[in-house]
């Protein structure tokens, strides 16, 4: 847990909430020998693991023998990570390779990096305690070379590294090959970016190769233009600052971001961070929101803004998508990948679609126009987005069922206008209760969407799920906000609701009117 103690930024507590005292007194040597606190942190997570599976093992620290390190490293290699864990949908399978990048995704349990790194760690603490006479004689960590010394601790930068074999328990690590990321992805990358603010970031990121940590801590008196540098605190040399060179553009993007800011109405002093949150209450730019950026790692998909025509149609490509035609006459935003189709208003989804391959080709869905069917019944039959819903399946036998019912019923207009509240339906319950209400209502004779309504509810019952859909997975309805348009009073209501006095004055008279019509203009005075 992290502390407020500058010379023991993190120690390690043990189930009673009690910091345990060896590693907090191995910590603060650690401290005292210029280390930052990040590797304070790292050690403790690292004496924290190793901590917690002595006691599952009902082993004291001191009492560890060289068992006990094989079984926690067999532990490791078999245990799950939960820092790996992966929630979003459609995430890439751990341990691939991505085929545009040539990065390769990381797997599900430890890393042997991480595993070596843990060794090292817990090979100090005992090393600690054995100098201090703390501990036990002997440390049950392996050393890693045969003599005891570590490996190529003296050696030579001018001649190269000899092959050597690894210590006990550590594991094999290949050697790191060098990347690079195409230009076509470097292109796609910086044109999916929505904001000047990224852009300067993602130019500053490739001119300069700082980390992340290090471009997040840069303040505005680390910028200079002028020199082509800028100027980032290091990782391990105690705050001294580094400069790393930058390219004109991105300074000429950082220059545009400050811009911005600058109109929003805020101007950061020297000593400010560089780098701001667009929405919200203005705060610095943290490590977790910069790894969202952009929400897709590499997304590659072309933006349009086109306009949705009369029909409730876009057109993207040369081939026509529906979308709800509360959206007519309006522009919306596409992004266009190699198989889908999303479209936007705003930043809210209100269409998705496979992408068509080919020239003229059309893709309608039946519940974009379901609205206008449901004043116009009579188009229903012989439309485009009916045809296409039988193809694929939506539109089912029981629907055609419940249809030749009710118009047998209500007769063809009113009959339709039943299915079509039917369809509505759709968009709050479940595809396969709603199926199950219209045999059941089919069956009764009946052709009441309250009927169907009420029957789609039992069967979900039955199946034990929730008789409606989700927020996430129910396709968003509501019509946009009407404008707010300002209350007129009016007076006249307001005078006729009090009674009014009599009017005693004399009615109007027109007679020296008549007299003046009489006179020339000579005359008149």
């Amino acid at each position: 847990m992290a502390t407020e103690d500058a010379c023991l930024p993190w120690q390690v507590v043990d189930g009673s909430g009690l910091p345990i005292a060896p590693v907090s007194e191995f910590l603060r040597d650690l401290m005292a020998c210029g280390n930052t606190a990040a590797s304070c942190r790292s050690y403790a997570y690292d004496l924290l693991r190793w901590f917690r599976f002595l006691a599952a093992a009902e082993v004291p620290w001191n009492r560890a023998q060289c068992a006990e390190v094989r079984d926690f490293v067999l532990w490791l290699r078999a245990s799950h990570n939960p820092a790996r864990e992966r929630h979003r949908e459609g995430a890439p399978t751990p341990g691939t390779v991505n085929a545009r990048t040539g990065k390769p995704y990381l797997r599900e349990g430890y890393a042997p990096a991480t595993i070596n790194h843990a060794l090292s760690v817990i090979s100090a603490f005992y090393d600690h305690h054995v100098q201090a006479g703390h501990g036990p004689v002997v440390s049950p960590v392996p050393p890693q070379g045969r003599h005891g010394r570590r490996i190529d601790a003296h050696h030579n930068p001018l001649e190269p590294f000899r092959l050597h074999h690894r210590g006990a328990y550590r594991q094999k690590q290949s050697d790191p090959e060098s990347r690079t990321v195409p230009d076509d992805v470097i292109e796609d990358l910086f044109h999916a970016l929505g904001c000047n603010r990224d852009r300067a970031l993602f130019s500053l990121f490739l001119s300069s190769g700082a980390r992340a940590a290090e471009m997040l801590g840069m303040t505005i008196g680390d910028v200079h233009p002028g020199e082509g540098r800028i100027y980032v605190q290091s990782k391990g040399l105690g705050g001294v600052k580094q400069a790393c060179p930058a390219s004109p553009e991105a300074f000429s993007w950082l220059a545009l971001y400050l811009g911005e800011l600058a109109q929003a109405g805020y101007r950061p002093e020297p000593n400010e961070p560089v780098w701001w949150t667009r929405r919200g209450p203005l705060r610095p730019l943290t490590y977790t929101a910069l790894r969202a950026l952009p929400p897709e790692p590499f997304e590659t998909a072309m933006t349009f803004e086109p306009r949705v025509d009369r029909y409730s149609r876009i057109t993207v490509k040369m081939c026509s998508y529906s979308v709800p035609v509360r959206f007519i006459d309006r522009k919306v935003t596409v992004h266009l990948t190699g198989d889908t189709l999303v479209v936007f208003d705003n930043r809210q989804e209100i269409a998705r679609h496979a992408r068509l391959a080919g020239r003229g080709l059309e893709r309608l869905v039946l519940d974009h126009y379901l609205e206008v069917l449901l004043r116009k019944p009579g188009a229903l039959d012989r439309s485009e987005a009916l045809h296409q819903a039988r193809t694929e399946g939506t539109f089912t036998a029981e629907h055609e069922a419940f249809w030749a019912q009710a118009q047998q019923q209500f007769g063809e207009i009113e009959g339709t206008k039943a299915l079509v509240r039917i369809l509505l339906l759709h968009r709050h319950q479940q595809h396969a209760d709603v199926l199950a209400g219209l045999r059941a209502a089919v069956a009764l004779g009946t052709c009441s969407d309250d009927v169907v309504a009420l029957e789609a509810r039992k069967a979900a019952q039955m199946a034990g799920r929730a008789p409606t859909v989700t927020a996430a997975s129910a396709p968003d309805q509501t019509e946009p906000p009407a404008p707010q348009l300002a209350q007129v009073s009016h007076l006249t209501p307001r005078r006729l609701a009090k009674s009014l006095t009599e009017d005693a004055r004399p009615l109007p008279s027109l007679e020296q009117w008549d007299e003046l019509l009489h006179l020339r203009r000579k005359d008149s005075p």
